[in-house]
């Protein structure tokens, strides 16, 4: 029956622009004669100069959770072969405002909506098709149907899960997303959103542009979570400077301000003070977690390295963020790969950022986090600064061990020439294209998938010579649409300690080096200071944190 059912889903699940001409010819083919015919009639009659009223008829969507034998929201694709898309005028909202839903890539949007369980709507007569998903863990649900004039056509939408990621202790869920929760009922309306999206647990970020709070939160932290039938949305705040770096502040008991500093950010004054590292201070004094947002961009070196850093955005807009396409041998995703080279033990992280990239789509990206049987966002906000988690965009599960340890966890060795025994598991809705193993930013294994296997399983021991980490990664294609991109997904580290020593590379500490003189020279001729102690502090900020990289330059093999 399994293969039945992803033989038939292959069948139907075919590109938005293809499938939409080839029904557009199949159509025209089907209808010559008729056509032909009509034509003839006409030129037979007198001219009728009346034009014509368009017909329509009414169409009728239930979607059906086959796993939970319930109703359920989803996200819904629905446009006739003339590419024009509909959206129901009952589609889900926040706070009676509208929401951009949608893919875009190279100038071709493909327009969703948020849709309740039972939806009804008047449509033009004529061919159209309807796409629903719910989240990385169903199938989705692809039908052709035909309106015609003046009846009703039902359709009915029966949603399967491939994989329950919960019941085997992971939860999905993602820290970076922009809501307005002040109107009343807007909570409410979210979490129907997450569970369209089948994400567990959602955070919703307060920012600031112009003097101005954007998608402003009423409570935070725990004061803040509202939740219903285990889907969860919380409130923090995303502290921005242009030049410095975005930084996303999780679980705090209440607004640390400001909220944004430089001309942008503010009204009241132009000072690029106090700085990220300043900020961050106060949220870690206030209990909270502090990711660096966006790849680690502008000060990141320096927050590392003085304490205030508990993980940074690695998988963000269907990508991977600050990917060199130098060649093999390089470091890719440089900051996060960076920093571990320097012996930090830092996970990575996805983040969706809705609604400010192009791809506007609530768990556009995801965080697999492992939490046992305490499927709370508590274990799993722990779980995901432990770095027990997978990074993922798409129907990619991964797991990865090193001689039994988990993600984020250390293998530790007394002594250096040892083996260590990698194993890898890796499932998905379509074949894979290629996967990679690192260690310690560097490609050492990487594996195309001629055969077109949806499920991969490999073990290999490696010898050991010095402290290190490993990584796997990997990527995957639905070629029935390419306006969303390839899928990804991305283990975090599991590190080998030898002899107690931390991984240590040279060439990482000299890139912070760079990027911590660029933040000097900046400081002392571009940044704006209100008063001369302001940037007398930042750099000694500043001098600190590059004195910490220069001593493990003495340190590095």
């Amino acid at each position: 029956m399994k293969k039945m059912l992803l033989s038939l889903i292959g069948l139907i699940s075919i590109s938005l622009l293809v499938a939409a001409e080839q029904n557009k010819s199949a159509f025209a083919e089907q209808n010559k004669s008729s056509v032909s015919e009509a034509n003839q009639l006409a030129e037979s009659q007198e001219p009728n100069t009346t034009p014509e009223k368009p017909k329509f008829g009414k169409l009728v969507v239930d979607i059906f959770d086959t796993y939970t034998n319930k109703p359920t929201s989803a996200r819904v694709r629905l446009f006739n072969y003339n590419l024009t898309f509909h959206k129901p005028e009952c589609r889900l909202r926040i706070g009676g405002k509208d929401l951009d839903v949608y893919f875009k890539t190279d100038g071709k949007t493909e327009e969703l909506f948020y849709s309740p369980s039972h939806f009804e709507m008047e449509l033009p007569t004529g061919a159209y098709n309807l796409l629903v998903e719910k989240g990385f863990e169903y199938y989705p649900c692809d039908k052709d149907f035909h309106i015609l004039a003046d009846q009703t056509t039902p359709v009915k939408i029966e949603l399967v899960r491939w994989v329950d990621m919960a019941k085997e202790g992971w939860l999905s869920g993602d820290y970076h997303n922009h809501f307005d929760r002040t109107a009343p009922g807007s909570s409410a309306e979210i979490l129907e959103i997450l569970k369209a999206e089948d994400l567990k647990i959602a955070y919703s970020l307060v920012s600031q542009i112009g003097g101005q709070l954007r998608e402003v939160q009423p409570k935070f932290g725990k004061a803040s979570m509202d939740s219903n039938d285990s889907y969860y949305i919380i409130s923090g705040e995303e502290f921005t400077h242009d030049k410095l770096g975005h930084m996303a502040f999780i679980d705090i008991p209440k607004l640390i301000e400001p909220v944004g500093t430089g001309a942008r950010r503010r009204t009241d004054t132009k000072a690029d003070f106090p700085i990220n590292y300043l900020v961050a201070e106060k949220a870690k004094e206030a209990g909270g977690t502090v990711f660096a947002c966006h790849g680690g961009a502008g000060e990141f070196p320096v927050d590392l390295a003085l304490g205030v850093i508990d993980g940074i955005e690695v998988l963000q807009g269907s990508k991977w963020l600050r990917v060199s396409d130098s060649g093999k041998q390089l470091l890719l995703t440089p900051s996060w790969y960076h920093a571990l080279n320097c012996g930090f033990k830092l996970p990575g992280v996805a983040a969706s950022d809705y609604a400010y990239l192009t791809h506007k789509v609530v768990n556009l990206e995801s965080n697999y986090v492992y939490v046992g049987d305490k499927l709370t966002p508590e274990a799993w906000l722990d779980g995901l600064k432990k770095g027990r988690a997978f990074m993922v965009k798409g129907p990619m599960m991964l797991n990865f061990t090193v001689n039994g340890k988990m993600m984020g966890e250390t293998v530790k060795l007394d002594k250096p020439n040892q083996e260590v025994e990698l194993k890898i598991s890796l499932r998905e809705r379509f074949p894979f294209q290629q996967l990679q193993i690192i260690r310690n930013g560097m490609i050492i294994r990487d594996f195309s998938n001629k055969d077109r296997r949806s499920n991969f399983e490999y073990t290999e021991k490696i010898p050991v010579r010095r402290s290190c980490w490993f990584v796997v990664r990997a990527m995957s294609f639905d070629p029935s649409n390419p306006v969303r991109g390839p899928f990804f997904v991305h283990s975090n580290p599991i590190y080998i300690d030898v002899g107690g020593k931390p991984t240590l590379v040279a060439e990482s500490a000299i890139y912070w080096l760079d990027r911590i003189d660029e933040l000097i020279d900046w400081a002392n001729r571009d940044a704006i200071f209100d008063k001369p102690e302001d940037r007398k502090q930042t750099l000694e900020i500043y001098n600190k944190a590059k004195a910490f990289y220069e001593n493990l330059l003495t340190q590095c093999p």
